[in-house]
Parts: C-alpha cells; structure tokens; sequence
C-alpha cells in the first residue's frame, strides 16, 4: 500500500471516529442547544480528525493511552465548543484513568508526576477562579474548566499541564481577536475556554519538545 493510500485510509478512520466522538457529545449534552458560533463545531471536526490523522500515522509511543486521552478530549471539545458545557464523565471521573495507566507504564510519567499533574491543575485554576471572585466580583473560569485541566495533567504532568495553558491561552487569545473584530467589536460574546484547552493538551502531545522549549526553555 503506498504512503499515500494508507494517509488516506488513517484520514478516512479518523474522521469516522470524530463523527462518533461528536454523537456522544450530542448525547453527553442532550436536550441543550448550541449557545455558540457555528464555525467552531467545524473548525473542531477539522482539527480532531487532522490530529488523529497525525498520531495513528507518527507511530507516537503509548499511542493506546493517547487514543483514549484525545477522544476524551475531543469530547470535551465538542461539548464546550457548542453548548459551552463540558461533563465531568469525560473529565473528573476519568481523570483516574490516567494514574492507573501511568502505574502500568503506559504513560510517559510516572504516578506521582500523574496524581502532581492533577494536583497542578486544580492549584493553578483554582487560584485564578478566586483571584478573579475577588477583583471582578465572578468567576473567571467555570469548574468545568478546572477539571478538564485536572485531568489533562493526569495524562501529562504538572509541566504538561502549565504548558497546555499557556498554548490553549494563545489560541483563545488569537481565536478571540480574529472574531470580535470579524463580529465588529460585540463584546457580548463567550468563548469556551474548554475547547482551547483540549487543543493545546492534543498540541502538546504531538509537538512536546518544540512547546516545552517555547514554554518552558529552561526545563
């Protein structure tokens, strides 16, 4: 089979798998309607099947546990990205997953940096919600938020954590000035964080060395 036929066949089963990955979002979500632009339900099938085209294809280690880890998060995704929700089954009651597999060595890190990333991610949103309570009056960010990224550093550590912040805060931040100035200045208009963050935790995973020296150039 040639390179390009097989390129083909991964495009073909990725994009099979997000079109299920996006029925049980529906399901996950049920009975709530979309709340957000419909370019970004879009823009998220674009970027889960390329990102499941790119893993299945790079023979990226421990691709069984990233498997899971990416379709959970693209879940996530998908349910932030039209209802601006994200359910805890796909991220806290998950979360434990990641230290079991991380115990099986399956994982790139070992059990404690697991269970440190998880602790990471509630200490450092946690901390931002209650910064933003006492200067804005509310939060900033919702607890669906604060699990996701609990559960994103169960698969990737506290320096995996920090650096999927950092990355999924640049693409909010530059998604986030494409449209208001596309939607003309309205400043009515609420971005899921969520989305952002499972996309720099999917970026993370298949560009670790070249984020963590953008991020973390000292680590």
């Amino acid at each position: 089979m040639s390179w390009n036929s097989s390129l083909f066949m991964l495009s073909g089963i990725s994009a099979l798998w997000t079109l299920c990955l996006w029925g049980i979002s529906r399901w996950l979500v049920k009975g709530v309607y979309s709340t957000t632009p419909i370019i970004l339900p879009i823009l998220v099938s674009l970027f889960s099947t390329a990102a499941l085209s790119y893993a299945l294809q790079s023979d990226l280690p421990y691709l069984a546990s990233y498997f899971f880890f990416f379709s959970a998060l693209i879940i996530t995704i998908f349910t932030d990205a039209t209802t601006l929700l994200i359910s805890r089954i796909v991220t806290l009651y998950a979360m434990p997953i990641g230290w079991l597999l991380s115990n099986m060595g399956l994982l790139p890190i070992t059990p404690l940096e697991s269970i440190g990333g998880s602790l990471a991610g509630l200490l450092i949103l946690a901390t931002v919600r209650f910064i933003s309570k006492k200067l804005l009056g509310k939060d900033g960010l919702g607890q669906g938020d604060v699990d996701l990224l609990c559960f994103i550093g169960a698969f990737t550590g506290a320096s995996g954590c920090w650096i999927t912040l950092m990355t999924g805060s640049l693409l909010g931040s530059i998604f986030g000035l494409i449209y208001f100035i596309a939607a003309k200045g309205r400043r009515d208009i609420l971005l899921p964080f969520g989305l952002f963050l499972g996309m720099g935790a999917i970026l993370y995973v298949l560009f670790e060395k070249q984020l963590t020296y953008l991020f973390l150039p000292i680590y």
